[in-house]
């Protein structure tokens, strides 16, 4: 078994007449479980703690997406 995190931090942004993003951290997380030596099984979840968050703001406000997920069966031959 596996696990990991990562995040990334931004510092504030914003946009004169437009968005503002205060000082914010982004986190992701993945678990991954070897079934065999050619089988393993992951999990990815992406915005771990589901934050309202602006990416951009180079053309209007760019928002990260809501918390998600990708379960993944990996084979190697």
């Amino acid at each position: 078994m596996r696990l990991g995190i990562g995040s990334r931090w931004q510092s504030d942004v914003s946009k004169v007449g437009g968005a503002r993003q205060d000082v914010d951290l982004l986190s992701h997380a993945f678990a991954a479980y070897r079934i065999t030596d050619t089988a393993t099984l992951r999990l990815n979840v992406n915005n771990l703690f589901d934050k309202k968050y602006i990416f951009g703001l180079a053309y209007g406000a760019i928002y990260v997406a809501p918390r998600n997920a990708a379960l993944t069966l990996e084979f190697k031959l």
